[in-house]
């Protein structure tokens, strides 16, 4: 988190060297005593505890760091998101010198590891520099939006009151129905910021507080950090509340006595930072989970609670459908169509193409769709695949038709039409050695098409397309079923070379 985790006076002239914001160095003598904090009235029975309580592992730079949080039980990481000339890496200072991993390697790490049972709730993002490059290079904020998608976590996206920008629109604009936005600062800025410029859902705001190091926390610094979080937390106009950072140093300037009971108990946090203050996380960082799982009021979350998601709609169901329709939450094209989230239902825009404004939601919600003014269900009888030029993943692997298949990446984008007649009742694959010049070419080599057909006799109109990508052979309906979908195109997309089996899998409108 931020300031720069700098080691008091000694080394504010580095500080301003390296560009970095100054520290708050105590400017009276009284500051500089070691005084124990005056701590407001607490609440000893917690009433403003609402757990489960995240617990968050602080500067997850690097694959190890994300094993080592994993052993210590983090159920949430924080990243340092900086932007370089060569892409977004996991950095906190944006000099090289705490240089971790590059941000796509360690959010795919981080999947991987969930589909191994070892899933954290979401990953935070502190993004630094967020507009430092345009849109269109690697390091922009949709560059990063992409990156952070495509693995498939669950994202937070850290801001701060006073450095928004273009980047805040992009991300806001874009939420997934179960991603947010954190704020950090000033909590009546905070809301007066959210309430403004959105998101809309309360559940996707979420603002945070803390000090870089609490070891160089005067006591009104303590103080305004405790009092900004519970004046976020009573005031319910946040989903979430977090500080930052829980650690194990004994302070330089005041006694906290108890800073699990002063920010869980009293102040009410829904979650903590936790670590080292200045350093990424090692083996050596697991102090502050220690101590809020020895706190027998305190439970902690898993990694399968939905932090930011709704779900208390359509009878309180939502984390079941969330786990059942995960291939859903989280498509969005790099081609032609930008995909958004509003209140759980899916808009495509910013096409340019009327027939290409789509409006999907997963099967069983019935939320308000904010872009639309209409529910989920009804959508969903409006609109169908008319093409195809692509997909996600159903299991979240990598959505590249050209993985290890040698040639350009190919990223597939749907087509959509209101009209019913218009629809695929399938998609199937055509390679042949001439080219097609109304179809578009998917891989190098022989030209290999994905063509929509369209069968008068069959009445079950595609609605819903994924890629699904099986190392071990073709797969049958069962395997389709598995992923709540009931139909598939026998055609193996990479035949004739190397690769797993990868075909397309639907879903229709009479399945629903």
């Amino acid at each position: 988190m931020r300031p720069c985790s700098l080691i008091l006076a000694s080394l504010v002239g580095l500080s301003a060297g390296l560009g970095l914001q100054p520290l708050r160095i105590p400017l009276t003598l009284a500051d500089l005593l070691f005084t124990s904090v005056q701590r407001p009235s607490v609440v000893r029975n917690g009433s403003n505890y609402r757990g489960p309580i995240y617990a968050i592992a602080h500067r997850v730079l690097t694959k190890d760091g994300v094993d080592k949080a994993l052993s210590h039980g983090a159920n949430a990481t924080e990243i340092d998101a900086g932007a370089f000339n060569e892409g977004w890496w996991a950095d906190d200072d944006r000099t090289g010198l705490s240089h971790g991993d590059s941000m796509w390697d360690l959010l795919k790490f981080i999947g991987q590891k969930a589909g191994d049972g070892r899933k954290v709730a979401f990953v935070w993002l502190d993004i630094k520099d967020p507009d430092k490059f345009g849109k269109g290079h690697n390091a922009s904020i949709e560059g990063l939006r992409d990156t952070g998608t495509r693995p498939s976590p669950t994202v937070l996206y850290g801001f701060y009151t006073d450095g928004r920008a273009r980047a805040y629109n992009v991300i806001r604009h874009g939420l997934n129905w179960n991603e947010a936005i954190a704020l950090d600062g000033d909590a009546k800025r905070a809301r007066q910021i959210f309430e403004s410029e959105g998101p809309t859902d309360i559940r996707q705001r979420v603002f945070t507080r803390g000090y870089f190091n609490w070891k160089a926390m005067t006591q009104s610094d303590y103080n305004a950090m405790l009092d900004n979080l519970k004046e976020a937390r009573e005031s319910n106009a946040f989903g979430r509340v977090f500080g930052w950072t829980l650690v194990n140093s004994p302070s330089i300037v005041i006694k906290i006595a108890d800073p699990v009971h002063d920010t869980v108990l009293y102040a009410g946090v829904d979650g903590l930072i936790y670590g080292r203050a200045a350093l990424a996380y090692d083996a050596k960082s697991g102090w502050g989970i220690d101590q809020l799982r020895s706190r027998a009021e305190i439970r902690l979350a898993t990694g399968d609670d939905a932090p930011f998601a709704n779900l208390t709609e359509g009878g309180l169901q939502g984390l079941q459908r969330e786990r059942q329709h995960r291939h859903f939450a989280q498509w969005r094209a790099r081609c032609r169509v930008k995909w958004y989230c509003a209140a759980g239902c899916r808009a495509g825009c910013d096409s340019g193409r009327k027939d290409r404004d789509l409006l999907l939601c997963p099967r069983g919600y019935n939320q308000p769709c904010d872009e639309c003014r209409s529910t989920c269900d009804e959508l969903l009888k409006d609109w169908y695949i008319d093409g195809v030029d692509a997909l996600k993943d159903v299991n979240s692997a990598t959505a590249d038709l050209n993985h290890k298949g040698g040639g350009s990446s190919v990223w597939l984008v749907p087509s959509y039409t209101r009209d019913r007649n218009k629809a695929c009742t399938s998609i199937d694959l055509v390679v042949q050695k001439e080219a097609d010049a109304e179809l578009k070419d998917i891989s190098q080599g022989d030209f290999r098409y994905l063509k929509c057909s369209r069968d008068s006799r069959n009445g079950h109109k595609i609605q819903q397309l994924a890629l699904f990508r099986k190392s071990d052979g073709p797969f049958t309906l069962e395997d389709v079923k598995g992923k709540y979908f009931d139909g598939f195109s026998a055609d193996n997309i990479n035949v004739g070379r190397s690769g797993h089996h990868l075909s397309l899998i639907w879903l229709t409108d009479l399945s629903r």
